[in-house]
């Protein structure tokens, strides 16, 4: 009698546990996001980036697009890996150097690939990032909109628009730092409905967000 309890019991309980796995979570949804960005947008060195971008220079030209595309990586890396100490001047940052590499990037994408593309929306949103590093983040706003408005009006999945939407977020991280918190937490509810519908938790956008694949 037992047996044919727990039997009907297990088999009730057995749809339901089936419907529980099909349930997606904000940690199973990130890394199929975000990990390939680990091998490709944030992997590379800033040495590395800057012979790249010096080769590129050479053979294709200084106004050719993968030299636009390079000048706003190595502007990303350079603001990325600042650590320079607060107390130092704003023109001692990484920043600082990064700042006109980005502008020159947006120059020549506007020009190659339009003011449409993820692309050049990319060069916009790191633009913005090092300007936020350098306090001068009124100036970097309408440059981050820009970026924002693309991402949100972008309906197809693509490596481009995952990775506008993640220096978008590494921007809301940006103004945090400077104490722009209303901003930032706009930023992040409108990147969260472009993404996922729905304003999300933090753990979507930090932690197994950018963890590396297994």
């Amino acid at each position: 009698m037992w047996v044919r309890f727990l039997s009907i019991l297990f088999g009730a309980l057995l749809p339901l546990g089936a419907a529980a796995q099909t349930v997606p979570t904000a940690t199973t949804w990130a890394p199929t996001r975000y990990a390939p960005l680990n091998e490709g947008l944030f992997a590379a060195s800033v040495a590395d980036l800057r012979a790249q971008l010096a080769a590129a220079e050479s053979k294709l030209g200084p106004e050719a697009t993968e030299v636009g595309v390079l000048l706003s990586r190595l502007a990303y890396a350079l603001a990325r890996t600042d650590n320079t100490p607060w107390g130092q001047p704003y023109t001692k940052r990484q920043h600082a150097e990064a700042m006109p590499l980005a502008r020159r990037s947006i120059t020549i994408l506007e020009k190659n690939l339009g003011p449409n593309s993820l692309e050049t929306g990319k060069s916009y949103i790191i633009y913005a990032h090092t300007l936020a590093g350098l306090f001068r983040h009124p100036e970097g706003d309408p440059w981050a909109r820009k970026a924002l408005y693309m991402l949100e009006a972008t309906k197809a999945d693509s490596p481009d628009k995952y990775e506008l939407e993640a220096i978008l977020r590494h921007y809301a991280d940006e103004l945090h730092v400077v104490h722009h918190d209303v901003e930032a937490d706009e930023y992040i509810d409108r990147i969260n409905i472009a993404a996922f519908g729905t304003t999300a938790t933090p753990d979507m956008i930090r932690g197994e967000a950018y963890a590396p694949r297994p």
